[in-house]
């Protein structure tokens, strides 16, 4: 009997996905849940298991392709009989579909295949890992479940020196490759979805914008002092993490800005909880992972939800749940070396903050006397339907207070 498998809804509001590499090949024998294909969201990779155990009879496009929700991705035969008319040797009409729109049936990216014929089983981040260390998969015993490959294999691997150096220089998928004048572009995943993101947010949200300067000196030396306690633990600690905790706290002291609009009910809605969005610059665009309650998580376990965010979001292995229900957002813009800069409130949201750097200057004390200090530019965006000016500027002041009275922020949540 055979059973057609369906590219499903693996993500909130997911249409269309492309396929990144096929696991298998026709004629391969499956096992029900074993990872079949990579298909690449506008969101993350995500592996699609099979739905039954069987022999792969068809494949639903060929790596590159983009296929909707709904279209036939994959057809297993159970070996059982069908019954009724004709045998069960004989395809489908959704298999002949297949067959005359791509025929011969679509082939995919060849794959490496260990001595047993089937390729290594490992989750994209694995790939990416042996990748980046010049792991040959091949001579890599598994140690999941399953046999399946995992990080700690591969790491092992490459202490051992069991590498392979690639034939050709490889490029993280999503990455454009060089840019030249005439060329075309396709605007998929990640980009397409920020086009449409943005634009809606740029034709429906009336923004209303306020810049802060904020003395970080006090920030930058409690830092410095908390580092070794963090290092200690594993967990990096960026400025990021102060900005997400004060901007949390801020948020409880003024929630109109925790909020978003119901334009057709025409309601303002305040969250119950500070889930914070932030923004990832990866190689397909930026992403947004949330830090949920971060207003009552420690700073520790924010950095460190950071760092495991991060690393998520730029090898696309972040879960859907990972990226949905954001109530603010902060960007991190002074990692790219801007000073001033705006941003754009999503729709979803009523507010947005932006940090640039924080540069050595000098300035006057409370003594007249000229001493050097580190001021960054934080700028806030919010949704002039929803707050006022005098409202931005005051959230923006609690931001700041947080932030040029750092130690508060080590204990707040603790």
């Amino acid at each position: 009997m055979k059973h057609e498998f369906r590219l499903v809804d693996v993500g909130e509001g997911l249409t269309e996905a492309e396929i990144v590499s096929w696991l298998v090949h026709v004629g391969d024998h499956v096992v029900e849940d074993q990872a079949v294909v990579e298909i690449e969201t506008d969101k993350a990779v995500v592996e699609m298991p099979a739905p039954v155990t069987g022999t792969v009879v068809a494949l639903g496009g060929d790596v590159g392709s983009v296929i909707s929700v709904g279209e036939l991705l994959l057809v297993v035969d159970d070996g059982r009989d069908e019954g009724g008319d004709g045998d069960g040797d004989q395809p489908t009409a959704e298999i002949a579909a297949i067959d005359r729109a791509a025929s011969p049936v679509p082939t995919p990216l060849p794959a490496a295949r260990t001595s047993g014929g089937h390729r290594p089983l490992a989750t994209p981040a694995t790939r990416a890992l042996a990748r980046r260390l010049g792991v040959d998969l091949q001579t890599v015993s598994g140690s999941g479940p399953g046999g399946r490959i995992v990080d700690a294999d591969v790491t092992a691997a490459g202490s051992t020196g069991t590498v392979v150096e690639p034939s050709t220089p490889e490029r993280r998928h999503g990455e454009r490759g060089p840019v030249t004048a005439g060329s075309r572009i396709a605007l998929r995943g990640v980009r397409k979805r920020t086009a449409e993101t943005m634009t809606a947010a740029w034709q429906s949200v009336p923004h209303v914008d306020s810049f802060h300067e904020i003395d970080v000196t006090a920030l930058f030396e409690l830092r410095q002092q908390f580092k070794p306690i963090a290092e200690r633990r594993g967990v990096p600690v960026t400025l990021t993490a102060f900005f997400v905790k004060a901007t949390a706290l801020a948020l409880v002291e003024h929630p109109m800005l925790n909020a978003s609009i119901d334009v057709a009910a025409g309601e303002i809605v305040l969250h119950p909880h500070r889930h914070v969005g932030v923004a990832v610059d990866t190689a397909d665009g930026l992403v947004l992972p949330v830090v949920r309650d971060a207003d009552e998580k420690p700073l520790l376990d924010i950095a460190g939800e950071l760092a495991r965010l991060g690393e998520s979001a730029k090898q696309r292995r972040l879960s859907p749940a990972e990226l949905a229900g954001g109530t603010f957002t902060v960007s991190n813009h002074g990692v790219f070396g801007g000073w001033f800069g705006t941003s754009l409130v999503h729709r979803s949201e009523v507010g947005i903050a932006g940090f640039g750097p924080a540069r050595r200057r000098p300035e006057f004390d409370a003594a007249d006397q000229i001493v050097a200090r580190r001021i960054l530019v934080m700028n806030l965006a919010a949704d002039h339907r929803v707050v006022d000016g005098r409202d931005i500027i005051n959230f923006g002041l609690a931001i700041r207070r947080h932030l040029e009275a750092p130690l508060g922020l080590l204990f707040d949540g603790e």
